[in-house]
């Protein structure tokens, strides 16, 4: 049977992690798509993470913080460690918060604003797991400045009065 072929991680790196996670993503759902038109089960032919890492030695090594033999360890476990990694800041160094949503805009086309303000909101979200600031923007000095400078994206007037209004309120044990 030809179905897709989920690809093969070489390297605990970050930016390797981060980009096997988006292919391991888009394999998942063509391989669910392919199952679906063909009237198979999912469960029964997709590649478990285990299976994805083309060197042993280097799952062995990546988990060494955790108990137990690589071939007894659940999928959750190692797709957990997995998603740690991508989402740690790369080499302990900071984000770079000015340039972290530079050309992320407000699309004006969209009649609704919710669903304006929803896609913003999800084009930052994406920047800041692809970026690896996740656990960067967990302290709440830092949220404040990346609500910030999500302000300062705003169109004019709105964003002077929602910069006013947001420094009047913020309160970050509160939030």
């Amino acid at each position: 049977m030809d179905l897709a072929v989920c690809p093969n991680l070489h390297s605990i790196a970050q930016t390797e992690v981060c980009r096997w996670l988006i292919k391991r993503k888009a394999y998942e759902v063509r391989l669910e798509d392919e199952c679906r038109r063909k009237n198979i089960q999912f469960r029964e032919h997709v590649t478990s993470y285990v299976a994805c890492f083309s060197d042993k030695q280097l799952l062995r090594t990546m988990i060494w913080k955790i108990r137990g033999e690589p071939e007894d360890m659940s999928e959750q476990i190692l797709k957990d460690k997995l998603q740690d990694i991508a989402k740690k800041p790369m080499n302990d160094v900071d984000p770079d918060l000015k340039s972290l949503f530079d050309d992320i805009e407000f699309n004006m086309r969209e009649e609704d604003a919710t669903m304006r303000a929803a896609d913003y909101m999800t084009a930052c979200w994406e920047r800041i797991d692809v970026r690896g600031a996740g656990e960067f923007l967990r302290t709440p000095d830092i949220r404040k400045r990346m609500y910030t400078s999500l302000l300062n994206q705003l169109p004019g007037k709105v964003s002077e009065y929602t910069k006013d209004a947001f420094k009047k309120k913020w309160h970050p044990v509160d939030f």
